[in-house]
């Protein structure tokens, strides 16, 4: 007689994984920075900040950002894609060697996380923050 359960194994995680992971929940997403608690990282090539909408300009110099990351005891950055990384710690130097295909870039890790391109308003912005900022 032949032994069903790795068969019943198998359907329980990809239960697990559509319930939870399969719609961009954070049970099988590694963290972009490997490093506990919040960390946010924005790329961008300061020289191009003129030639952003005025809504994404605003994520780049927003107050409430830096506060929400504060107020999670997270650590926040911003960079220009050319940043001297020689005397940054490790893990934001491996944060600036994560693939992306353009600037402004975002990157939010805590227990899982979000790597892609800069929203373009401040709300979007945030409630990725708050999605991973718990």
């Amino acid at each position: 007689m032949t032994d069903k359960r790795p068969l019943w194994v198998l359907v329980i995680a990809c239960a697990l994984f559509f319930a939870f992971g399969g719609k961009g929940g954070a049970i099988f997403t590694p963290p972009p920075i490997d490093a506990e608690g919040l960390h946010v990282l924005i790329i961008e090539e300061t020289a191009d900040r003129n030639n952003l909408p005025v809504s994404q300009a605003a994520v780049l110099q927003s107050i409430q950002l830096r506060s929400y990351v504060q107020e999670k005891n997270g650590n926040y950055r911003q960079l220009d894609d050319d940043s001297n990384m020689e005397l940054a710690a490790q893990k934001w130097k491996d944060a600036m060697l994560l693939p992306r295909d353009s600037l402004p870039w975002l990157i939010v890790s805590n227990k899982g996380g979000y790597t892609g391109p800069l929203p373009e308003t401040l709300e979007e912005t945030m409630a990725i923050l708050k999605k991973w900022g718990e």
